[in-house]
């Protein structure tokens, strides 16, 4: 029991909550470059901000994606601002601290 909460724990963590995050405006071009179908992003362009699109497929000149079944292509050359999903730790661990004690507190009976 006692190797077994440490795995949980890892596995948590490895499975853990996701930020959106700005690409430095130098690199943008080089993760549009590695962009592949099902990636998840947040694209600003002239026109105004997408975010949360599923990227349905990448061409040399842009790439195309799901906005809540709208299907929108995405010129390179458009993209001004571009956020792509990275690990977020301190929020995974502040979800699992926050979840153990709401247990800790339910089952303690220091919640009525």
């Amino acid at each position: 029991m006692q190797l077994t909460r440490p795995l949980l724990l890892a596995v948590i963590l490895l499975c853990g909550c996701t930020t959106m995050r700005p690409v430095e405006p130098g690199a943008i071009a080089a993760v549009l470059a590695e962009l592949k179908t099902g990636d998840r992003v947040s694209v600003r362009t002239s026109e105004r901000l997408r975010e949360n699109l599923e990227v349905l497929s990448v061409t040399t000149d842009g790439f195309q994606a799901a906005d809540d079944g709208e299907v929108l292509t995405v010129a390179r050359s458009d993209v001004l601002e571009l956020q792509i999903p990275r690990a977020a730790p301190g929020k995974t661990v502040a979800t699992v601290y926050a979840g153990i004690f709401g247990l800790a507190a339910l089952f303690s009976g220091g919640i009525d």
